[in-house]
């Protein structure tokens, strides 16, 4: 019986040394498997990189060697030995330029007799934002009585090797003020004639490459109807300090007054005297019928009183928060106000500070 026991135990151990022999012989006769590993860089859009990212591979099988080449040069093929490749050593960096790169990168591993097919992975990757050249108008912040202005402009053509072909496309697109504008492929020029309005018009030009690299130009423009009313016009920067209740006109202190500025659900409010006293507006109260209007020019705006709705030149439109007495001052929606006169109201996290700019 002894015996007995004794030779099923040693039939069940050859049995699994058998069964595990078998499957690890078959795990290491598979085909390996490799795949590309790219990191450590930013991305962009479309597949694209904004630097150049460290590239690895790595094999299911570790026996296996793994070969890599570039741009199709199968000949040239190079033993991958664990350290991230050089993704641009096939280029001499004596020429090497900064731009666009598109590598096709194609990989396999070979173990044994058995060699993994040929895997390819086009990696590209852009380390230059693009360039526009204005042409016209020769000055970005300037003043004219036109109601029209011609824009002129190219793009620069940017170095670039696709996959080894060294090229100077105008590869960017072209916005003005979010309108897409056709680039000529053979010259880079773009063109567009934009209306101005009365008083200050901003006019923004942007480019945006395949990585989603941008380059804005933005163009200030004020028009007047009367050549003489560009000299007779003033600049108007308003600042107030919201934390402690003070507020600056061309860096002249506002007298002192029990509130400078209330904000309501995040809008700000200035009191209409502040606003009539320190700038050249015209100011119509009609206090019968709770509403006062505010023009400059051809915009005007009319408020009433606890209303959500505002009238400029006659057209509704919708306000954050509506007028209000309180005791000591009627307050108007300061942003709205300015930025429908043509002004410009930006806000300071750090400082907590409203500022306006406007010319009037």
């Amino acid at each position: 019986m002894k015996y007995r026991n004794l030779l099923i135990a040693s039939l069940c151990i050859v049995f699994l040394v058998s069964y595990f022999s078998f499957f690890s012989s078959r795990a290491l006769a598979a085909e390996p498997t490799t795949t590309i590993v790219v990191e450590d860089a930013k991305e962009g859009e479309n597949g694209w990189y904004w630097e150049p990212p460290t590239v690895t591979f790595s094999c299911t099988h570790p026996s296996a060697k793994v070969y890599y080449y570039f741009n199709g040069n199968n000949g040239g093929a190079l033993l991958y030995d664990g350290e991230p490749i050089d993704i641009l050593g096939w280029y001499s960096k004596e020429r090497l330029p900064t731009g666009k790169y598109i590598v096709r990168i194609s990989y396999y591993s070979v173990l044994g007799e058995t060699k993994e097919e040929v895997q390819s992975f086009d990696l590209k990757v852009n380390t230059v934002q693009p360039e526009i050249i204005l042409e016209k108008p020769s000055e970005t912040n300037f003043k004219t009585t036109a109601a029209t202005l011609e824009i002129l402009a190219r793009v620069v053509s940017i170095f670039m090797i696709d996959k080894g072909e060294e090229k100077l496309p105008c590869e960017a697109s072209i916005y003005i003020n979010n309108e897409e504008i056709p680039v000529n492929d053979e010259t880079c020029y773009f063109r567009k004639e934009v209306t101005l309005q009365l008083r200050e018009n901003q006019i923004n030009i942007t480019a945006k490459d395949a990585s989603g690299r941008t380059k804005e130009i933005l163009l200030r423009v004020y028009r007047y109807q009367d050549p003489a009313d560009a000299n007779r016009v003033q600049h108007y920067s308003l600042r107030i300090d919201v934390d402690n209740q003070k507020g600056w006109i061309n860096d002249t202190l506002l007298p002192t007054i029990d509130d400078t500025v209330i904000i309501k659900n995040g809008s700000s409010f200035l009191p209409l005297d502040i606003v009539e006293k320190h700038f050249p507006l015209d100011i119509t109260r009609k206090p019968m019928e709770a509403t006062f209007q505010i023009a400059y020019n051809e915009t005007s705006i009319q408020y009433q009183m606890n209303s959500s709705v505002a009238l400029v030149n006659g057209k509704e439109r919708m306000l954050p928060w509506p007028p209000f007495y309180n005791s000591t001052s009627l307050w108007i929606p300061l942003r709205f106000t300015f930025e429908t006169l043509g002004g410009h109201v930006g806000w300071n996290a750090e400082t907590r500070e409203i500022t306006v700019e406007i010319d009037l």
